[in-house]
């Protein structure tokens, strides 16, 4: 294989070893072939001691355009760290889906053997059914650059409304900074029209608004260990990121849990557990997206937030509030008319305020946050 980059058959064989070798935190999901009968294997690693419902999920996926050499050692790279001890808290608190060759009939070919506007038969059977099972909170499709020195993290997929772009942007930083700690150059990058053929990406924010980024590793000034430790360390940026809880949540995990509004006022998805998270966000986003608005407004002394998301079927959300004041200056919380249970999470200059409730129908709520004069 061209300089050095695995065949495929070398990539198969060398993630069934790591299958065998790593039963206990590693398992392969079952996958539909590719349009010409080629396996398109999942590993899944997680730490089996944590329950699944309370891990958040992530998808890396390699290899979408078979002349893209350098995402070949990405995934395997990755496989390799998250066996280690270095990634001991990423298995405990995360389940990493890593797909080492997604396009196994353009690997073989060495051509990009891919569709320029759309997804692939192959992505189609093998990698769709994968997301809808998983719901993805996070997703990274790797490519791989021949014909320039640069690597990139991309955030072509997301919408502009919301805190979307913001969150991405953030996240794309940390994840080049992780890369530079190891002494590689990412930057980041935005597609305008949000096409950039990271269509799986795209197509799992449009379905569970998942946390989505393109990444560009590099085959033309790499070497192919080069090529997949930079790969592995701007994805390990991210999965970091992943086991924290970010700045305005709740609980910990990836940031894509505002569906609707924005840092002063959102409705979310809610939920005890990851998994629950996970369903709500999905349920929600569907029914929110472009149907959904919010107001917040002041008004002596209390905060007025409102919301709009109609639904077809009762789904439970949450709702979050930030007050420029300390948790002890909130005299009470009430939802549409009625005293509420609420939560906080109290940071240096400024109060995030949760509430649990139910859309129904028209999906008109309305909270109120009552300060006290005290201080």
């Amino acid at each position: 294989m061209q300089k050095g980059y695995p065949s495929l058959d070398e990539i198969h064989d060398r993630v069934d070893d790591f299958v065998a070798s790593n039963g206990r935190i590693a398992r392969l999901i079952p996958t539909a072939p590719s349009e010409e009968g080629r396996r398109v294997p999942a590993v899944a690693i997680t730490d089996p001691r944590t329950p699944d419902d309370d891990k958040e999920v992530a998808l890396v996926v390699c290899g979408r355009h078979g002349n893209e050499l350098g995402t070949r050692t990405v995934g395997l790279e990755m496989l390799g760290f998250l066996a280690g001890e270095a990634a001991a808290l990423i298995r405990g608190r995360l389940n990493v889906v890593v797909v080492p060759v997604a396009n196994p009939d353009g690997c073989v070919r060495a051509q990009f053997h891919a569709p320029s506007d759309g997804l692939s038969p192959t992505e189609i059977a093998a990698l769709v059914p994968l997301a809808h099972s998983l719901q993805p909170d996070a997703v990274v499709d790797i490519h791989s650059l021949g014909q320039s020195d640069i690597e990139a993290v991309i955030t072509a997929n997301t919408s502009p409304g919301g805190i979307d772009d913001r969150v991405h942007n953030a996240l794309a930083e940390r994840m080049c900074e992780a890369a530079c700690r190891e002494g590689f150059c990412f930057t980041v990058e935005s597609v305008a029209g949000g096409g950039y053929n990271n269509f799986f990406a795209g197509w799992c924010y449009d379905e569970f608004h998942s946390t989505v980024f393109g990444m560009e590793v590099n085959h033309a000034a790499l070497s192919p260990g080069q090529a997949g430790a930079s790969g592995r360390a701007a994805v390990v940026g991210l999965l970091v990121e992943g086991t924290k809880t970010f700045t305005g949540e709740r609980y910990p995990g990836f940031p894509n849990r505002v569906v609707a509004g924005d840092e002063g006022f959102a409705v979310r998805a809610s939920g005890e557990t990851a998994a629950a998270r996970r369903a709500s966000r999905a349920s929600l986003w569907r029914a929110a997206r472009g149907r959904g608005s919010v107001k917040r407004r002041f008004e002596d002394g209390v905060v007025v937030c409102s919301a709009a998301v109609p639904v077809d079927e009762p789904l439970e959300a949450a709702l979050s509030c930030r007050v420029r004041v300390a948790a002890r200056r909130i005299a009470g919380v009430t939802l549409s008319g009625s005293e509420v249970k609420w939560e906080a999470v109290e940071r240096p200059c400024q109060t995030d305020v949760f509430v649990d409730t139910a859309l129904e129908g028209d999906g008109i709520v309305e909270m109120r946050i009552t300060l006290s004069n005290s201080k």
